[in-house]
């Protein structure tokens, strides 16, 4: 096995002073917890029993994580509650609110258990050490200078879409000016973007320890903002980036006074279309998109409002309204219902038309349709009384394929609507995005629970010839360095990185039976092949008939099996997690019949069915190793100190230097008292 980066090298000169820090923060976080538990009130001793009893299966490592989630939100709560009770800023350390006694009492008996308590310390203490250690780097101050720069910049943008979309801006001037600076402003930010990634994948800098060790803590970063971003329903992963970039040149282009050309997302099921739309809904807007989902029949109703009676209503005349919330007309005239008589909302919503191609040979739909694209702002909204709002949108979204139905967009909607293709993330060497979508669905304030082994991709070290080896300006030698094995279904591989490609193969396999069409060339993509075996099972092979399957896994899937593996690893007797994912994936092959014997296939290739063992006592990962685990990350390279040989001890020969000798001396006044000068004393003789 691989040492781990930071045991590569022979970091001496800091070694003293990390150590320091990391004895220095473990003692600083355990007397904040031993202060805790102190300061606050504890559940009764039947709930205490109850919660020793849970925690009595754990591992300390599982108790050393259960730990910091335990600090994690005691320091959340506190400082919510402190909020709500002394308002936004209030600090939390000067009030006086009441936490959750069985929280404190949980704290005190994970830090009651030693070794709990110093895999917690070490933890701690290491990752602490090492932000301290970095904080002033170079390249973190670069990248968070761009950080601030795209946080910035991107609140600029999204305020002057707004503006346009709204027509808070109605001079044609103005507006010809605030979409020039929208460019200007995208440019910059994508410009900030692409330096922020050159940071982490050090273009033009030395792979050493210490600059590898910086662009893993600033990729924990990236990581940790996925994870608040799934949170929210939806990760800007790079591709989901592209798409939103292409689809806001469509929207920003045309009259903005007329009804804009709409957007078709084509894709197959799970790859995010609904997240996207809802995600450039709230972007334009600041409110969520109105969702109308498509059929054979749809028409009126659900377009233009439903009829509804009055409970109570004795005459049909006086009884009846029109119920727009979830149509077109609401969306787009603010009126929730047709007895407003002020409207909801002052701008438009975005509509999503989902499961669209079910529409296709609505001769109803087709006639309503059209009729939205030619409306104008202050237009009176078909079917009702009431005016229209500026910002109209329409985005369709479904499937198009040979195993869809039809198999074009019909030419009387393909010039209302732009197609945009939306794919599976990426997953490939240089742009493992499927990998990292899992990492932020296991990764908790704080930490991770899985061990490392479950996780990393694997690298071999390889030596460098030397007479291509490079000499660093401190002298030392690059003498190794680290690189990637190629091979995804090698079981050197964590089990989460062969999963991520083993899922794509999958979803490549699934997309491949939609054939061609004139927006997707589904063909031209990595489809597995498999061969048959002598015991009737199929196996996959370089060569034989592509592996087509009439199932997927969904990014919904993928998150759902992460939440999961989260919520058991807090029972008393948890899983590891590659156990917890074989049994989803066995799961899925029983799910349907005709793909079995080819998801099985897969999944072996993979070698995800192999037998894992758990390893409940490794420890804990800090910031830094959980940024290490995506291959966007250079790895140090191994150098070579130059010696300096020791010169022998130089040694002064001592020669016989006549010692001075001691004369008693006396003053002598010269004659005339002009001087007076020492003589060596003699004794007075008479010759």
């Amino acid at each position: 096995m691989l040492e781990s980066p930071s045991k590569q090298f022979n970091s001496s000169p800091k070694e003293n002073s990390k150590e320091k820090e990391q004895k220095k923060g473990s003692a600083i976080i355990l007397r904040y917890l031993d202060s805790v538990v102190g300061r606050n009130q504890s559940a009764d001793s039947e709930t205490e029993a109850n919660i020793k009893k849970h925690y009595s299966a754990k591992s300390a490592k599982e108790k050393a994580d259960e730990l910091y989630q335990k600090m994690m939100v005691f320091a959340f709560r506190r400082q919510d509650n402190a909020k709500k009770k002394n308002g936004e800023g209030a600090d939390e350390k000067d009030t006086d609110v009441k936490v959750n006694p069985t929280l404190i009492s949980r704290i005190k008996i994970l830090l009651a258990d030693s070794e709990a308590r110093k895999f917690f310390s070490d933890k701690y203490g290491e990752a602490r050490a090492e932000r301290l250690s970095f904080r002033g780097s170079d390249l973190v101050k670069k990248w968070h200078d761009f950080d601030d720069d795209i946080i910035k910049k991107t609140k600029k943008l999204t305020k002057l879409r707004q503006e346009i979309f709204q027509e808070k801006i109605k001079n044609k001037t103005d507006i010809e000016e605030a979409k020039s600076e929208i460019a200007e402003l995208e440019e910059e930010i994508n410009e900030s973007k692409q330096a922020q990634a050159g940071i982490i994948a050090l273009e033009g800098q030395e792979k050493i320890s210490e600059q590898t060790d910086a662009a893993a803590l600033l990729h924990y970063e990236v990581l940790s903002k996925y994870r608040d971003q799934l949170d929210e329903g939806f990760v800007w992963l790079p591709s989901r980036e592209e798409i939103d970039a292409k689809s806001m040149s469509v929207l920003e282009s045309g009259n903005p006074k007329q009804t804009r050309r709409g957007i078709f997302f084509i894709s197959e099921p799970g790859t995010g279309k609904s997240e996207q739309i809802r995600a450039i809904a709230r972007r334009l807007t600041g409110m969520d998109r109105v969702k109308i989902s498509c059929g054979p029949r749809t028409g009126e109703p659900q377009l233009l409002g439903q009829g509804r009676v009055f409970p109570g209503a004795t005459e049909i005349e006086k009884g009846t309204f029109t119920d727009y919330t979830k149509a077109v007309s609401g969306a787009w005239t603010g009126f929730d219902y047709s007895y407003q008589k002020d409207p909801a909302r002052q701008t438009a919503q975005v509509v999503e038309l989902d499961e669209m191609p079910k529409v296709f040979e609505n001769e109803t739909f087709f006639t309503i349709a059209k009729g939205f694209f030619a409306l104008k702002d202050g237009d009176v909204m078909p079917g009702t009384d009431k005016k229209i709002l500026p910002g109209r949108i329409l985005i369709g979204s479904g499937n198009i394929g040979q195993h869809h139905g039809p198999k074009a967009f019909p030419p009387a909607l393909e010039r209302e609507f732009i197609v945009i293709p939306v794919d599976y993330p990426e997953m490939k060497l240089e742009n493992p995005e499927l990998y990292e979508f899992m990492l932020a669905g296991l990764l908790e304030k704080g930490g991770m629970q899985p061990s490392k082994n479950e996780l990393r991709p694997y690298y071999q070290k390889h030596e460098i010839p030397e007479a291509e080896r490079r000499v660093l300006p401190d002298k030392s030698i690059v003498i190794a360095e680290d690189k990637l094995v190629t091979d995804p279904s090698d079981r050197r591989h964590g089990f989460l990185y062969r999963l991520a490609y083993a899922v794509k193969a999958i979803q490549n396999s699934y997309m491949a039976r939609g054939g061609e069409n004139a927006y997707i060339d589904y063909t031209k993509r990595d489809i597995l092949r498999y061969k048959d075996n002598d015991d009737g099972s199929i196996s996959v092979s370089d060569t034989g008939s592509q592996i087509i399957v009439g199932t997927t896994i969904t990014l919904n899937d993928i998150n759902g099996w992460m939440v999961g593996y989260k919520e058991q690893a807090r029972k008393k007797k948890s899983l590891g997690l590659a156990k917890w994912l074989q049994i989803k994936l066995k799961e899925k092959v029983g799910e349907k019949h005709e793909d079995r014997d080819k998801l099985k296939a897969i999944f072996e290739h993979f070698h995800l069915f192999d037998e894992v063992a758990v390893d409940f006592d490794a420890r804990p990962l800090t910031p830094k190793e959980i940024g290490y685990l995506s291959p966007r990350v250079p790895r140090p390279v191994y150098v070579e100190k130059p010696v300096v040989a020791e010169l022998p001890p130089v040694v002064v020969e001592e020669k016989n230097v006549e010692k001075p000798k001691v004369y008693e001396t006396k003053d002598v006044v010269l004659a005339g008292g002009s001087k007076t000068i020492k003589i060596k004393a003699k004794p007075f003789r008479v010759d």
